[in-house]
C-alpha cells in the first residue's frame, strides 16, 4: 500500500510509542523496541502525520514530539535533533501545521496583544489559576528562608499546580499585578 508506515511497540524502558517512518523495522530496531506493529500506512506524509499524532493522542493521551513527522522528514532530521530556526517556526506544541496553513497568524496575535494588552491573571485563556488562588497562596506560603503555614511543595500538591509555579507566585515573579 503505502510508504510511510505508522508503528507501535515498546521501549527498552516499558513506555509505549507510536511513530512513523519510512524505514520499518529498521526504525523500531534503532530505538530497541519490541513487540512492534504496523498500524497503518498511507501513501502522503501529511496524511501519515496527521494520523501520528492523532493516534498519539487516542492512546498515549499527549504527543510523543514536537514536531509532525513531515517537518522532521523536510527538516531532514528524521528521529534528530532540530535547527533553532525551525524550532522557533513550530513553537513547543508543535504547531507547524497550523504556522503553514495560517502564515499571518503571528502578526494577527502581535496586533492583539498591542491593541489590548496581553492577557493577564485569569483573562488568559491558559491560566488555571484565579485572583483569589493567588491571594490564597500568597497568605499561607512564604518564600524559602521563610516561616510559612505550608511548604511550596506541600502547597502545589495541594492546587495540582508544580512547585515552580508556586515559589512564582510567592516571590511575585508571575502575577505581579496582584
Amino acid at each position: 500500500m503505502g510508504k510511510y508506515k505508522i508503528y507501535r511497540g515498546f521501549l527498552p524502558n516499558g513506555k509505549e510509542k507510536i511513530g512513523c517512518t519510512q524505514y520499518f523495522p529498521k526504525r523500531c530496531e534503532k530505538q530497541e523496541m519490541y513487540d512492534y506493529y504496523i498500524v497503518e500506512e498511507h501513501d502522503c506524509i501529511y496524511t501519515a502525520s496527521d494520523r501520528e499524532i492523532e493516534l498519539q493522542i487516542q492512546h498515549l493521551g499527549e504527543r510523543d514530539n514536537i514536531s509532525p513527522y513531515y517537518a522532521a522528514v523536510q527538516n531532514g532530521k528524521e528521529g534528530g535533533c532540530y535547527d533553532k530556526e525551525f524550532l522557533s517556526k513550530i513553537g513547543t506544541k508543535g504547531a507547524y501545521s497550523m504556522w503553514e496553513k495560517y502564515p499571518d497568524m503571528g502578526n494577527k496575535i502581535s496586533e492583539t496583544h498591542q491593541k489590548n494588552g496581553r492577557h493577564k491573571g485569569s483573562g488568559n485563556p491558559a491560566s488555571k489559576l484565579n485572583e483569589d488562588i493567588v491571594r490564597y497562596i500568597r497568605k499561607w506560603c512564604k518564600p524559602q528562608g521563610e516561616n510559612g503555614t505550608y511548604s511550596q511543595a506541600r502547597m502545589a500538591r495541594a492546587m495540582g499546580i508544580s512547585k515552580g509555579v508556586v515559589s512564582s507566585i510567592v516571590t511575585r515573579r508571575t502575577w505581579k499585578h496582584i
